[in-house]
């Protein structure tokens, strides 16, 4: 069969990127494991991340379904800005249909006074290109869903003054079974606790409308708790809302922080239209912390359990 005689590329893959990895560093930072189970099954990733290598922070994966390595760096501009970029790629396997394939992407993103730019390409042609947990297909971002292809993005920013930001986002996706492209304009109004958002979309595949959105900051002492709600108004009219709240529980000694958030986004195409999720974070030391996530919406639903020590 065709998975057994991959185990061994895929044993070696892991090996690799391992000792790669390990050679380089002088101290691994962080350690990651996580397991997880949804409607299409369970599985485990164990991850190393943020090694320094060679002025590099590199992290590698492996779980049931995908090895992943990637790569960053960021340096100061000038003194005036910074630059950095991102640079991953995954070998995923899917046991069901006996198939293999990749996906390679490249993140850059700089700033300079009031100015930002980001951008991002990825490239795969496997249906497992969420390969860190299968969650990520109902996250609060919407995950493209379709078995191969392409999506390109870049988003600017601009400061206009303390509390008046304008923001433009563009996005292009493609592939056989059809991509998605949108271009999007809004302008954010800051006022004490409160933002106010307003902007348009036009997109013909997924179709225009006006946007509108609030947040609500809340100061507790170190920490922020955030409340936002955001709508699009149009021809596939939708909403999401979230809410982060940091130490917002106390579990023993110790304090929680929540995350929770709602989307229904019917104009996304090729992605869940409907999905919820919540998020617990305990950091029992200063080194160690546990965390669990339930996401769901169209389609399924899952769950993880996730344990991070950092050195």
């Amino acid at each position: 069969m065709l998975w057994m005689m991959l185990i061994p590329l895929r044993q070696t893959l892991t090996f690799t990127a391992l000792a790669t990895v390990v050679s380089g560093a002088a101290q691994a930072q962080t350690y990651d494991l996580a397991a997880f189970s949804s409607t299409g099954g369970w599985g485990v990733r164990a991850g190393l991340q943020e090694v320094a290598w060679h002025g590099y922070l590199l992290s590698v994966g492996v779980s049931g379904t995908a090895v992943d390595l990637s790569m960053r760096r960021s340096v100061p501009l000038l003194g005036i800005g910074t630059v950095g970029a991102k640079l991953s790629a995954a070998y995923a396997f899917v046991p069901e249909d006996q198939t293999v394939g990749g996906q390679l992407s490249l993140e850059a993103a700089g700033s300079v006074g009031p100015a930002a730019l980001s951008g991002a390409l990825i490239i795969w042609n496997t249906a497992h290109h969420n390969y860190a947990s299968p969650l990520d297909d109902w996250g609060a971002t919407p995950a493209d869903l379709r078995r191969q292809g392409y999506a390109l993005s870049a988003q600017a920013r601009y400061r206009l003054r303390r509390d008046l930001i304008l923001q433009g986002n563009t996005q292009l996706g493609g592939g056989p079974l059809g991509g998605q492209s949108a271009g999007l304009l809004q302008a954010e109004w800051r006022q004490e606790a409160l933002s106010y958002r307003l902007g348009a979309q036009l997109s013909q595949q997924q179709g225009s409308g006006l946007l509108l959105g609030v947040s609500y900051r809340l100061d507790n002492q170190a920490d922020v708790v955030t409340l936002s709600a955001d709508a699009l108004l149009g021809p596939k009219s939708g909403f999401k809302a979230q809410l982060d709240a940091p130490a917002a529980l106390t579990i023993g000694q110790h304090a929680a922080d929540v995350s929770t958030y709602v989307a229904y986004e019917p104009w996304h195409a090729n992605t869940y239209p409907l999905r919820y999720g919540v998020g617990l974070s305990l950091s029992t030391t200063e080194q160690q912390t546990w965390r669990l996530r339930v996401q769901g919406g169209t389609g399924g639903y899952g769950a993880e359990l996730g344990w991070t020590w950092r050195e």
